[in-house]
């Protein structure tokens, strides 16, 4: 590779490496930093805490104390028109506002979701509680304490890579209630815990257990018709054909509304389809009874 020269100087060190790099873009790698990015958001993210505690406390005095800045939070044109007389509850709400931008800059340079990106489980989230209390030492203090305690998981966000599977009832079901009984019954007794995060703490691969619910709703899928015709092969009554039709078909309905993220349509789209079989089947078979 020729070697450039800037002004009759050679490149050399950075400047020979940055100029390969403009001219090869597939060599142009960096690092992420990501313990670093993470760092940054976990500070940004307790000093709006902090603030959020401030601005609630500010409120709760106004309010106990019946004191005219209270009709600041309906009205923030006469906050603006009182700042002569009292500023704080201003100089706090635009504190918060570039600590905000700030934060979802620093969010969206470390994910391209952004706060967009997706929800956790209810699992994932208790599990990063229990992390904190067993093996992080309970470190958080005063009002950082709370900050992983609110109750509404939709307050916050993974940057995991999503898998494509989505969070359906099935997922929901083999990543909680179900694995930790399985946890408790057989992973117990499996070496999977990690340096990093502790004894106490167990990883799965969630592929393998999106694989499981895979082969679970495969297996649905081909047993159900399978079993709905055989039993309507052995009931000889048209009355309690027709009965079962209608209970198999709800039972397949049902599981496609509560075990997949299949929308209205598609759920419609297939429960006729299989209603379709079903009564095709008792149709060419009646004249059997």
């Amino acid at each position: 590779m020729a070697v450039a020269e800037a002004g009759g100087a050679e490149f050399v060190g950075y400047s020979k490496l940055a100029n390969m790099m403009a001219t090869n873009p597939d060599a142009a790698i960096f690092r992420r930093f990501r313990f670093l990015s993470i760092m940054n958001i976990l500070r940004l993210q307790s000093e709006l805490q902090d603030l959020e505690s401030q601005l609630k406390d500010i409120w709760q005095l106004e309010q106990e104390e019946d004191d005219f800045r209270k009709t600041f939070r309906s009205d923030f044109r006469y906050m603006r028109e009182q700042l002569n007389e009292d500023s704080i509850q201003y100089d706090i709400l635009r504190e918060i506002g570039e600590k905000l931008k700030e934060y979802h800059e620093a969010l969206q340079s470390f994910s391209p979701g952004g706060s967009d990106a997706a929800q956790p489980s209810n699992h994932d989230l208790e599990g990063l509680r229990q992390w904190i209390a067993l093996e992080g030492g309970n470190f958080l203090d005063g009002i950082e304490e709370g900050t992983w305690k609110i109750p509404d998981v939709s307050e916050y966000f993974t940057m995991r890579p999503t898998s494509g599977h989505g969070e359906d009832g099935l997922s929901e079901l083999l990543n909680g209630k179900l694995l930790t009984a399985y946890t408790a019954v057989i992973g117990r007794r499996t070496k999977s815990e990690d340096k990093l995060l502790g004894r106490n703490i167990r990883i799965y691969d969630e592929r393998k257990i999106a694989r499981v619910g895979d082969a679970i709703v495969a297996i649905f899928s081909a047993a159900l018709p399978t079993v709905a015709i055989l039993v309507l092969y052995f009931v000889k009554s048209m009355l309690n054909r027709i009965g079962l039709v209608v209970v198999f078909t709800s039972i397949f309905a049902a599981a496609l509304a509560i075990f997949t993220n299949a929308k209205r349509i598609e759920i419609f789209s297939a429960t006729a389809a299989f209603a379709a079989v079903e009564v095709v089947f008792v149709g060419s078979t009646s004249g059997a009874i």
